[in-house]
């Protein structure tokens, strides 16, 4: 799993960022 982690890191990192985008939306009414 660590493997396939640091492999798809652009990936990882674009899916935190939209998470975390979608968790500001929430927040913010």
């Amino acid at each position: 799993m660590i493997k396939a982690t640091s492999r798809s890191a652009p990936d990882r990192e674009r899916e935190i960022n939209n998470l975390v985008h979608k968790a500001d939306f929430n927040n913010d009414p």
